[in-house]
């Protein structure tokens, strides 16, 4: 790939055989402080800080995607935010997730630069709320989990050059 930019030549080459690896949410364990588990419709419904997390190998050192089909119990003045972590440590902004209830799941995901090797990946909820009924009579914040999916080696080389993957 040799885009001609302003006459200026910005050489970048990308692995194409990065691969993908998805998760059904129901079959993660939970992780962090609070709970996550099945909701009886193959999807996790995380509280008080709750997550899913999966294991993976990373085959090489290079750019990931981390991605999570989410959807929001809303409660409260804010949206649900929904943190990403690899190895307990978090990566990347929260993503603040859109809609609310089941029907309304989207993918939102980050990049991370990965060594080679085994990690950990957990997808958590950052700002729990409950409290007093809100302007539309909802008590608390809970975070829905469909699916994670980790992709990649994607190794970039030459110079600058940001990679940017959108999942549909």
């Amino acid at each position: 790939l040799i885009p001609r930019i302003l006459g200026y030549d910005a050489r970048i080459s990308v692995r194409v055989n990065a691969s993908r690896t998805v998760w059904e949410a129901e079959s993660l364990p939970a992780a962090g402080a609070g709970t996550c588990g099945p909701n009886g419709d193959g999807v996790n419904h995380c509280r008080n800080g709750g997550g899913s997390e999966a294991t993976f190998t990373a085959s090489e050192a290079g750019t990931y995607i981390l991605s999570a089909r989410l959807g929001a119990q809303q409660a409260g003045s804010d949206l649900l935010e929904a943190g990403f972590l690899i190895d307990g440590n978090q990566v990347g902004e929260n993503s603040r997730v859109v809609g609310d209830g089941w029907g309304e799941m989207q993918w939102y995901q980050t990049t991370v630069q990965l060594a080679a090797g085994e990690h950990t990946y957990r997808t958590q909820l950052m700002n729990d709320w409950a409290g007093e009924a809100d302007e539309f009579g909802r008590t608390d914040r809970n975070m829905l989990v469909d699916k994670l999916a980790v992709e990649g080696p994607f190794v970039v080389n030459g110079t600058g050059g940001n990679l940017r993957w959108n999942v549909t």
